[in-house]
């Protein structure tokens, strides 16, 4: 198990009330579920979007949400989206 300083504790706490910001933005999402992040950085968030989207849709949709995330965060080295 890893111990998490008081500053990347706090430093994530801002990355997730960005994140959750970004994602709430886009009218395409009905909610984001869970934001988690990796020992290495990263982060994955966990979304259902609005009904009425096709597969390949909602693929593209995600990937737009990660560029949406990587662009208002650029210390992040990655973000996932996964559609829940």
């Amino acid at each position: 198990m890893t111990l998490l300083s008081e500053i990347t504790i706090g430093a994530r706490a801002r990355f997730a009330e960005t994140i959750a910001r970004v994602i709430d933005a886009d009218g395409r999402v009905r909610r984001w579920r869970k934001i988690e992040f990796a020992e290495d950085g990263g982060a994955q968030v966990v979304v259902e979007l609005r009904a009425g989207s096709s597969g390949i849709a909602r693929e593209v949709i995600a990937r737009e949400l990660e560029f949406a995330v990587t662009t208002a965060l650029p210390q992040l080295p990655w973000v996932r989206v996964q559609l829940a």
